[in-house]
């Protein structure tokens, strides 16, 4: 079988001069199988190496591991009351419409569409457990545009800020917000590059829209 680094290895002896065959070919998938998640042992043993030193084992013990998962990278549903409860604005106050629309239209998206909306802001796509967990508040800041609905958000994942044009209905917001976020290219610190550049999407009012700093 071939190995993600391009090697070829035997999976019995002299395997290479083996042919797979009807008879054989469950013991084959089985071990080929094998040897693929194998490749990861090395990597595995590391981080649980390194986990044990931060948890002490007995403790590691009474996770499941979705639990684990969930402490570890957070809860992958959107807990909107906690971002609302953690967000401050500039320029913007909670009871603006716009605002206002803003959380409406989140608290309503599927949990896929909350996740590229996080990323596009923070470059995450989970939220902390906790509140003593956030590293800083989220920021919402009005965007000035000429043609507010023609323009996209803008996003600064460095500083946990989405800046927000002043959108006249709450399909307006959602649209464009949601193109901003599903169409951007940015960086996810849970797992990498994303996205498309689109810049043309957006119109109006600056060449900045729906970019990420």
């Amino acid at each position: 079988v071939r190995l993600s680094t391009g090697e070829v290895v035997p999976l019995v002896r002299g395997g290479a001069s083996v042919p797979v065959t009807a008879a054989n070919a469950a013991e084959y998938v089985s071990r080929a199988v094998a040897a693929r998640l194998a490749e990861g042992d090395a990597a595995t043993a590391a981080v649980a190496r390194g986990l044990r030193r931060v948890v002490p084992t007995d403790a590691l013990r009474l996770f499941g591991w979705r639990e684990l998962e969930r402490e570890v990278c957070g809860q992958q549903a959107m807990d909107v009351a906690l971002l609302q409860q953690h967000t401050r604005y500039e320029g913007y106050s909670s009871s603006d419409p716009v605002v206002r629309m803003f959380w409406a239209e989140l608290s309503d998206m599927t949990p896929a569409q909350q996740a590229s909306v996080l990323r596009f802001v923070w470059a995450r796509e989970r939220l902390p457990l906790s509140a003593g967990d956030f590293p800083s508040a989220f920021i919402i800041a009005h965007l000035p545009r000429d043609d507010p609905d023609g323009s996209l958000p803008r996003a600064h994942t460095c500083s946990f800020q989405l800046d927000l044009p002043q959108y006249s209905s709450a399909q307006r917001l959602r649209r464009q917000l949601l193109l901003a976020a599903e169409n951007c290219v940015g960086y996810d610190l849970d797992g990498g590059a994303r996205g498309v550049a689109s810049d043309a999407a957006g119109g109006g009012g600056g060449g900045d829209g729906g970019g990420l700093a």
